[in-house]
């Protein structure tokens, strides 16, 4: 780590990046630091951030031989693991088996790609539509959209946040009843 290059307080605390975290800004802070340091930057005392798509294709590749970080089981807050929290490998392996198929290319195409269409379709309308009348937040509107969608792909229903144009909190309430599950 010691040739990682970045600001000379990141080797020794990571507070100043709480710090703009707490703040929002960590997107930003991120950004100068890489701006000014390249594309692989440490942000703190156990934490580098990369900025290359080589990089990140062979970080991220399956088999890439990089084990997640303690961060994944903090997050978890499930009884069980899941694929995304799960640090081990070799279970890792065996259950992204168990849900190849249906998260396949050819499965997701067959099954989803016209409610994703359709999606964007909307939420490209919006922005067109904001666009013209000024100034408009592009990643409010994909996270909206992108929420609707995964909202549908897990509980049958979406969320109706594009048709909104806002989050309304109550949906983070899910329950078994309104989604009958």
């Amino acid at each position: 780590m010691r040739q990682v290059p970045g600001p000379w307080y990141a080797r020794h605390t990571g507070l100043w990046l709480k710090w703009h975290i707490i703040r929002g800004q960590r997107i930003h802070y991120v950004h100068a630091q890489h701006l000014k340091y390249g594309p692989v930057v440490r942000i703190a005392p156990n934490e580098v951030d990369v900025s290359d798509l080589d990089a990140f294709r062979e970080i991220h590749r399956i088999g890439g031989g990089f084990l997640k970080t303690q961060w994944y089981t903090n997050f978890n807050s499930a009884v069980s693991d899941n694929v995304f929290v799960m640090r081990d490998p070799k279970q890792h392996a065996a259950r992204r088996r168990l849900l190849a198929r249906p998260f396949s290319t050819s499965s997701l195409r067959a099954n989803w790609e016209t409610l994703v269409k359709e999606k964007a379709r909307k939420t490209v309308s919006i922005l067109k539509t904001e666009s013209k009348q000024g100034l408009c937040d592009v990643m409010k509107w994909w996270s909206l959209m992108a929420t609707d969608v995964v909202g549908e792909l897990a509980f049958g229903h979406s969320l109706g946040l594009v048709d909104d144009g806002a989050v309304s909190y109550p949906y983070l309430m899910l329950t078994a009843e309104h989604y009958k599950l």
